[in-house]
């Protein structure tokens, strides 16, 4: 990797605090694209005099609207914190994003769904890692066209996801604790700060193993100079000439 031009650690410290505050802000926004959705739900319902089915059939819609925000939120965030400190471009990313928040809400519906009738004790443990997968794997199309290996990201952020919901349901305090809600966010401060530790070194990975040629040959050549002495002053003019 060009230390030169970046700087892993600052990368990474900042990738780690924003993987902490990152998820407020997704509930903030969630919060108010519930606004408009509440007003037609609201507007639906009446129409149809509570209708239980179409109550029901609103849920999914719903999830997937949130799956949408949610994921245009974090990857337009993912997008300028890698141009800001990896210098690295990548066109679509909040648009494939999106829909990788809309394929991780199908996911927990589909499989949250199986999990609540058979194993509903694990069904809030599997939430982060399905909902990651989708995401992460819609965010695939758009890295596997600049970095090698790229299939490592969808595998880095599961592994994470699973380390989230893992530190989470297996670490809860104890009920009705006076000090309870307060080792909860601490509790949810280290998971998230784990999570965003391991995507953040995967990465710094796959920015290490470009697929232009033409980058990783600028990266391992040196630059060539060439003098050319002016006779009528004796003076040395070394112009730059990079292959």
């Amino acid at each position: 990797m060009d230390h030169h031009r970046i700087n892993t650690n600052r990368f990474l410290r900042h990738w780690l605090i924003n993987s902490i505050v990152i998820w407020p802000g997704v509930a903030i926004t969630c919060i108010l694209a519930w606004i408009p959705a509440a007003l037609l739900w609201t507007f639906l319902i009446h129409k149809a005099h509570f209708s239980t089915e179409l109550i029901e059939g609103l849920r999914i819609p719903l999830f997937l609207w949130f799956g949408l925000v949610s994921g245009y939120t974090i990857g337009d965030w993912q997008t300028r914190l890698i141009h800001e400190h990896l210098h690295w471009h990548l066109p679509g990313w909040g648009r494939f994003s999106a829909a990788g928040g809309v394929l991780g809400m199908g996911f927990l519906l589909l499989v949250g769904s199986f999990l609540k009738q058979w194993l509903p004790e694990y069904t809030y443990l599997t939430m982060m890692p399905l909902y990651i997968a989708g995401l992460s794997t819609m965010q695939w199309f758009i890295l596997r066209k600049t970095s090698h290996e790229a299939w490592l990201w969808v595998l880095g952020n599961i592994v994470a996801g699973i380390v989230f919901s893992g530190l989470l349901f297996f670490n809860q305090p104890v009920p009705f604790s006076p000090f309870s809600r307060v080792l909860t966010l601490g509790l949810w401060i280290i998971a998230a700060g784990a999570q965003g530790f391991i995507t953040g070194i995967v990465l710094l990975w796959l920015y290490d193993r470009p697929v232009s040629e033409q980058s990783r040959a600028d990266r391992t050549l040196a630059p060539v100079y060439i003098e050319v002495r002016d006779r009528s002053d004796n003076r040395w003019w070394r112009p730059e000439i990079r292959k």
